[in-house]
C-alpha cells in the first residue's frame, strides 16, 4: 500500500507521460499564430502595451511576447476545453514546465519568475471571458522543488531520445522509461513502510529474545571482523607495530625506572656500608 508522499509521486510521473502530447499541441499552435489576423479579442489582449510589457521582463529575447502570448492562451483553451481530463491535468503541467524550460531568461530562472509568468498568461486567459474550469488558474504551482527537478530530469532525457531517435518511437521509450521510475518509487516506499512498521512494536506482544539475539550476532560478526581485519590485512601488520613500539617503550621506561631505583637505594647507604661494599 503506497503512502501519500508515495501516490503523490507515481501521480507526477503518470502525468509526465503525456507531455509529449502536450509539446505538440503547443508547436501547433505556435504555427496557428501565423494565420491569425489583426483583429479578435486574443490579438487585443496580447498586443496590450501592459501585458507585453511585463511579458518581455521576463521572457528570453528571442521569443516576440505577443506571439508567445497568443500561443498560449489558445494552448490554454485546447486543454481546457477537451474531454480528456488527464490531459487537462497534464496540460496545466506541461504549461508550468515550458515556461520554465524554455521562455524565461537564462539569468532570472526560478520557481517564483516561472509562477509570475504562469500567472500572468492565465491571467490574460480568463480575460476572454469565457468559461474555465478550475485545472489552470493563477496562483496554482503544479511542480515545484523536488517533485519538478524529478520530472525535468525524466522529460530531459526523452527530449534527448527525440532528437537522437530515427526508427523507434520515442514516444514509446518515454512510457517505458516513466513505468521503470514508478516501479522504483513503488519498490523503495513500499521496503520503508515495512521498515518502519516493524521498528514500531506492538504494545501486546514484546519479544524479549530477539534483541539479545540481534546483540549477540552484531557482537560475534564484529569480533570475526576484527579478527580477520588484525591477521590478514595490512592494518593488522601496523597495529601489531604500534602494539610493540607501545610494549619496547613501556619495557624501556621501567628499566630507566628500576636502575634509578637502585641508584637512590645506594645513595642512601651509609658510608660504611658502601665501603664494605666496595671493599669486597
Amino acid at each position: 500500500m503506497f503512502n501519500h508522499l508515495n501516490f503523490t509521486l507515481i501521480k507526477k510521473y503518470d502525468i509526465v507521460k503525456k507531455f509529449p502530447e502536450c509539446r505538440k499541441k503547443l508547436d501547433g499552435h505556435a504555427v496557428q499564430f501565423e494565420t491569425i489576423g489583426e483583429t479578435g479579442k486574443d490579438v487585443q489582449l496580447c498586443t496590450d502595451a501592459n501585458n507585453i510589457r511585463i511579458l518581455k521582463n521576463l521572457i528570453n529575447d528571442k521569443y516576440t511576447p505577443e506571439r508567445i502570448c497568443i500561443q498560449a492562451i489558445n494552448y490554454l483553451g485546447d486543454i481546457n476545453y477537451g474531454q480528456d481530463q488527464n490531459l487537462q491535468m497534464a496540460g496545466c503541467e506541461y504549461f508550468y514546465y515550458w515556461i520554465y524550460d524554455d521562455l524565461l531568461k537564462e539569468e532570472i530562472k526560478g520557481n517564483m519568475d516561472t509562477q509570475n509568468v504562469y500567472d500572468h498568461l492565465i491571467g490574460i486567459f480568463t480575460k476572454r471571458g469565457l468559461y474555465i474550469n478550475k485545472l489552470c488558474k493563477p496562483s496554482k504551482t503544479p511542480l515545484k522543488n523536488d517533485d519538478f527537478q524529478k520530472i525535468k530530469d525524466i522529460y530531459n532525457l526523452y527530449k534527448k531520445l527525440y532528437k537522437q531517435s530515427e526508427v523507434i518511437n520515442p514516444d514509446d521509450i518515454f512510457k517505458g522509461i516513466v513505468s521503470i521510475v514508478m516501479q522504483y518509487e513503488e519498490k523503495i516506499y513500499t521496503q520503508a513502510s515495512e521498515i518502519k512498521e516493524l521498528e514500531a512494536p506492538s504494545p501486546c506482544k514484546t519479544n524479549i529474545l530477539s534483541p539479545i539475539i540481534i546483540t549477540s550476532i552484531i557482537t560475534f560478526l564484529t569480533f570475526i571482523f576484527l579478527f580477520i581485519l588484525y591477521r590478514f590485512t595490512a592494518f593488522g601488520s601496523w597495529c601489531k607495530n604500534v602494539i610493540k613500539s607501545k610494549i619496547d617503550k613501556r619495557d624501556n621506561i621501567n628499566e630507566e625506572t628500576h636502575r634509578f631505583q637502585e641508584y637512590e637505594i645506594f645513595s642512601s647507604t651509609p658510608t660504611k656500608y658502601k665501603h664494605n661494599i666496595w671493599y669486597h
